[in-house]
């Protein structure tokens, strides 16, 4: 039962009618119950699904057979620990593309991750201080975005099943290389999370300021995120196409569904019922 509990959370966020009345016209055009409950069915359902990569740990994450060690690598851990992938199996570009190795990179990618799933509620609360805003709406709007781009992630992490750069690193033991985590690196998904807050914050700069502001709050959204994404490469944790494929993803999301919810001067809520992201169709 606990297990459904995801899915019935997404079909009822899906099928709950809107209703008749219109909500006060803001940014966005929502009800905002039903679209809440679809996005706690999203963010349920992503963590379900991450939560079953632990039935993976202690095998090896390696696609084919493990290779023996160098003698660099045997002098970094113990040698009996060291089971790595081959490192032909890389895409030649995620060889070229790797920078150095910083292993305070990981933590700090962690920090600022938090930081940016926070700043599109933190924006609409500096760009509403004190005014009737729709703090509300847009607080639903951008849960409803970063869930969506949770469970996307998740998903094409499962199907693809690509292990982490770390696994071919002799500098890391075997615990994590043979965590349950090693291989879903494709696509990024602090890179994915990093872009949605990112794009998420673009879309509510751009409907609320003009000119230098606008730009500098989209520049700094954009830029923290495209940090997070070298983070993830450096602390190898991620490829460079792993980023490139979560930034992409995490764009597109950050786009989209703040667009299906945006208010048509002139438009009427209706009694159909929200398909898809819970756009209105």
């Amino acid at each position: 039962m606990a297990r459904g509990l995801p899915s019935l959370l997404l079909l009822a966020g899906l099928l709950v009618p809107d209703g008749v009345a219109a909500q006060d016209e803001g940014d966005f055009q929502l009800r905002r119950a039903p679209h809440a409950l679809l996005a706690t069915g999203l963010w349920a359902s992503a963590l379900t699904l991450d939560a079953r990569k632990d039935e993976w740990s202690g095998t090896p994450a390696c696609r084919g057979e493990p290779r023996p060690p160098t003698v660099e690598e045997r002098s970094l851990v113990e040698a009996d620990s060291l089971q790595l992938c081959l490192r032909s199996d890389i895409f030649v570009v995620d060889r070229v593309l790797q920078p150095p190795f910083w292993s305070s990179a990981a933590p700090l990618s962690d920090v600022l991750l938090l930081s940016m799933i926070a700043s599109p509620f933190v924006t609409v609360g500096l760009y509403e201080l004190g005014t009737q805003g729709e703090f509300a709406d847009d607080g639903v709007v951008a849960f409803q975005t970063l869930g969506a781009t949770y469970l996307a992630t998740v998903l094409a992490k499962f199907l693809v099943r690509r292990p982490r750069p770390l696994t071919y690193d002799g500098r890391f033991d075997a615990h994590a290389r043979s965590d349950g985590d090693a291989r879903l690196s494709f696509p990024s998904g602090h890179s994915s999370m990093a872009f949605a807050a990112a794009s998420l914050v673009a879309v509510m700069a751009s409907a609320r300021s003009r000119g230098a502001t606008r730009i500098g709050a989209m520049a700094g959204a954009y830029g923290a995120a495209g940090l997070v994404a070298y983070l993830r490469v450096a602390s190898r944790r991620h490829f460079f196409t792993d980023v490139l494929a979560g930034a992409a993803l995490g764009t597109a999301t950050g786009w989209l569904i703040p667009e299906l919810h945006r208010t048509r001067s002139g438009s009427q809520a209706g009694s159909g019922f929200m398909m898809a992201w819970g756009g209105r169709f």
